[in-house]
């Protein structure tokens, strides 16, 4: 038996094709399989052992199916860190896409902006109220 055949028989397959890794993972799910002396991200040992190729630190392995534990080489695709956040966007993952409203609980759908130098969603209502209070302290 190789390494690979070795690898996908501590696999568990899910009605969505999935293949669950049942060795050791991290606490948000995700595989952990080690390889050349420490601990590696599942889905890139997978990716690197079937393509053998050695992944640049740059690049991602992200999921199709959205499952951390899968190391299914059908459902992986590779991507750059920004297509990833792109992704996990576009599916309502991440977890500020999903926020609705700013911290004071104004409405972002009504009073949010992207600021074009930090790239982040900003509420204009908090805004107003920061510069007033600004003003008001001198």
């Amino acid at each position: 038996m190789n390494r690979l055949e070795y690898l996908l028989s501590r696999t568990t397959p899910d009605h969505k094709g999935c293949l669950n890794w049942n060795g050791a993972k991290k606490k948000d799910g995700r595989a952990l399989i080690w390889q050349e002396g420490k601990c590696n991200n599942g889905a890139r040992v997978i990716w690197s052992l079937i393509h053998s190729v050695v992944l640049a630190s740059d690049i991602c392995v992200c999921h199709h199916c959205d499952n951390p534990s899968c190391i299914n080489i059908d459902h992986l695709f590779l991507g750059t860190l920004s297509d990833n956040t792109v992704d996990s966007v576009n599916k309502n993952r991440h977890k500020e896409a999903r926020k609705t409203h700013c911290p004071r609980g104004h409405d972002y759908a009504l009073f949010a902006y992207i600021n074009k130098t930090s790239g982040q969603r900003q509420c204009r209502e908090c805004g107003k109220i920061y510069k007033r209070n600004k003003r008001n302290s001198y």
